[in-house]
Parts: C-alpha cells; sequence; structure tokens
C-alpha cells in the first residue's frame, strides 16, 4: 500500500471533515501524500509525519505553495472538485508525535499555513482561515452537454449517440 493511500484510511478516522481527492501527487521535487479539501472547500496539502517529521514539515511547507500556484489549474481541469482557488493551501503533518523543534516551528509559523495531528485520538478538523472575500456562489445546475467543449459524439465520430 502507497504512502498516500494508508495516509487517506487514516484521515477518514481521523479528520473524517476533510475529502481526499488525490494522493501521491508529485509536487516541484517529492510528492504530497494526499490532496484533501476541507469544510471551507480550501485545499489541504497532507503528509505523514512519520519518521523525520521536521523535515516533512519542511517539505510540506514547500509543497503546499506549489500546490497553491496550481490550483486555477486543477479548477480548470476539475471544477466539480468544488476546490476554492482563492483560499490558501494548508498543510497537515499526521504523526503519533512531533520532535520539540517541529512543535516550535509550526508554532512560529502559525496554524494559518500548518497543522500538526496527532494520530493517537480522531478529532473534528476545522483549519483555521486568514480572512478573504466570500467564495462566489456556485451558479445553479445546468443541463450537461454531452461533453464540455459543446461537441457531441456525432461531432467526433464516435458513432455512440447520446440522449
Amino acid at each position: 500500500m502507497s504512502r498516500g493511500a494508508d495516509l487517506r484510511r487514516r484521515l477518514a478516522r481521523l479528520a473524517p471533515s476533510l475529502r481526499p481527492v488525490a494522493q501521491d501527487v508529485l509536487a516541484e521535487t517529492s510528492r504530497i501524500d494526499v490532496v484533501a479539501i476541507d469544510a471551507n472547500r480550501a485545499a489541504v496539502a497532507v503528509f505523514d509525519g512519520e519518521g523525520d517529521d521536521l523535515a516533512t514539515f519542511t517539505r510540506a511547507l514547500a509543497s503546499s505553495a506549489w500546490l497553491e500556484a496550481r490550483l486555477p489549474d486543477w479548477c480548470q481541469i476539475a471544477p466539480d472538485l468544488g476546490i476554492d482557488a482563492t483560499a490558501p493551501v494548508r498543510a497537515l503533518l499526521v504523526a503519533k508525535s512531533f520532535a520539540p523543534e517541529t512543535r516550535a516551528a509550526a508554532k512560529r509559523v502559525g496554524t494559518s499555513q500548518i497543522a500538526l495531528l496527532r494520530a493517537a485520538t480522531p478529532v473534528s478538523l476545522a483549519l483555521p482561515h486568514s480572512p478573504r472575500a466570500p467564495a462566489p456562489k456556485r451558479p445553479a445546475a445546468r443541463p450537461q452537454k454531452p461533453f464540455r467543449t459543446g461537441l457531441t459524439d456525432a461531432d467526433l465520430g464516435t458513432g455512440k449517440a447520446r440522449p
């Protein structure tokens, strides 16, 4: 089982308010274990902090910045994910315990950018958010076109007829 798949399974128990949408995402030079969406539609880059949690802390900060720069593209490719691309991406480290240096660094950086979650007991995770403009309302559902481009199977010559 991949690290992301294992973490995704643990998140269902530890932070059920997070909705995982991707795992093992290649960032700049390393992988984000899980990308999730919180109750406020903000993206959360989740990392397994077991082992060298201070190094993972640094990687989490860098990777969440990488992800934040690409969220508008994610929203264009997959608008149904419901990610608010204007909300800052937060990082979340999950581990049984954290080194004192990691806890001190997290306190210094602040919970608006990174949070540490001890994997001992389930919690209701609500990551704090920086003040920002309210999210735009989603438009009312409209009839689905066969493809987002407006093309039909007939246009593409696939031979399939859609109702």
